[in-house]
Formats: C-alpha cells, structure tokens, sequence
C-alpha cells in the first residue's frame, strides 16, 4: 500500500478517492484482525454458510466502496495513470 499511497499524494488523486481506498482496506484489516470474526469466515464451507456470516456481510459491505476508490484511483481522477492502466493494465 505504500506505493499506493505515495500515488495518492504525487498524482492528481482526489482526496474522497484516497479516503475511500484506506478507509475501507482499513476496514478489512480489521475484520481480519479479530480472531472471532477471521474463524467464522474460516468455518464457512459454503454459500449458505456465507450467506449467514455476520463477518462476510462486513467483508461485503467493505469490498463496494474499496471497489469504487480502486475505479477512481486507476481510471477517472489523474489523465497519466488511467492512460497508463488502458495501455498496461487492461487485457
């Protein structure tokens, strides 16, 4: 992340995008951090189980706006880096 976060502050990234991107992966980490929460994912052996996890709502809930920062980051807020991501990144 840290290379992330140095194009956050070189590029022209809008400030929401950046707050979105850390906040959320933030947000995951901590999900991940708490062992209850890590074990019942762990536990879950299906969709059904997925379904009715408390955890995996939260790793859901974190995954959109993560989702929509990483769409900003690459393709809409700085010119160079989303012509760079058509050319490079894009198959």
């Amino acid at each position: 992340m840290e290379i992330v976060a140095k194009a956050c502050l070189n590029l022209n990234i809008s400030e929401s995008t950046s707050r979105d991107l850390f906040e959320s992966y933030d947000r995951f980490l901590a999900i991940l951090d708490d062992s209850q929460k890590r074990s019942e994912l762990a536990r879950a052996y299906s969709h059904e189980d997925l379904r009715n996890s408390k955890a995996w709502k939260e790793v859901r809930d974190v995954s959109q706006p993560f989702h929509e920062a990483l769409i900003s980051l690459f393709l809409r807020d700085d010119e160079r880096l989303k012509n760079l991501t058509l050319q490079y990144g894009l198959f």
